[in-house]
């Protein structure tokens, strides 16, 4: 409260309203017009919000979700503007919280296939192999959508057509092969204890595998790349 009276808890701030899946506001994200902190505030959690159960835009999303049976999830709001002005529709974003067992079951609902599209930095790839993990425990079928480095969904769209955007989700890997790669990447396996590590980090992901047919193949491919035996 001010002099004045009271003031806006969003005031200079750009809003995004909240919706459920049926499209009722139940909250508001307010972003910030300049260089100062918080960039973003939501509203309090509520009895009608739990932004560890909501998904931004799902209400928006839903038909085409159901035409495509698949589901885009991306990290923040300006990425899902960029993808739904572009007239890619089957986009949701997670409301500034890491995606959640919550958020996978309502996804489970409504998409047979899920692609995720998070930032290429260090955050955002382990944001990627969260969500890897969360996806496999539902048993639902993970794509990663790689954009050029120093690309998201906003500046690769003023670049480029949205028909190179689907070539890039056309070329989307398995989630569990972008986590191989992208840890193979990280920990080159030129040592025995390189190696060690490699499958210290590999296990516990591989065994939520649920297909044996791709979990043969997988555990194939990790031990040719590795130079070890199956049986080890």
């Amino acid at each position: 409260k001010n002099e004045g009276g009271w003031y806006d808890l969003f005031r200079s701030r750009l809003i995004f309203p909240i919706r459920d899946s049926q499209g009722a506001v139940i909250a508001f994200a307010g972003r910030v017009l300049d260089g100062s902190l918080p960039k973003y505030i939501n509203s309090p959690e509520s009895p009608l919000y739990h932004k560890s159960s909501v998904l931004f835009g799902l209400d928006l999303a839903l038909p085409s979700i159901r035409t495509e049976n698949s589901i885009i999830i991306v990290e923040g709001y300006f990425d899902h503007l960029a993808l739904y002005r572009a007239g890619i529709r089957n986009v949701a974003a997670t409301c500034g919280t890491a995606l959640t067992t919550s958020h996978t079951g309502l996804i489970k609902r409504h998409a047979a296939k899920v692609f995720t599209l998070f930032d290429s930095d260090s955050a955002g790839r382990k944001a990627t192999i969260r969500s890897m993990e969360l996806f496999m425990e539902q048993r639902l079928p993970t794509y990663v959508i790689s954009l050029p480095a120093g690309d998201d969904p906003d500046s690769f769209l003023d670049k480029n057509t949205v028909e190179a955007f689907r070539t890039c989700q056309e070329k989307a890997r398995p989630a569990f092969e972008f986590f191989v790669r992208s840890l193979l990447a990280q920990t080159p396996p030129d040592s025995v204890d390189s190696k060690v590590r490699i499958i210290d980090e590999l296990t516990p992901r591989f065994r939520k595998i649920a297909d044996p047919v791709e979990r043969d193949l997988y555990e194939k491919e990790i031990c040719r790349l590795l130079g070890i035996t199956s049986h080890a």
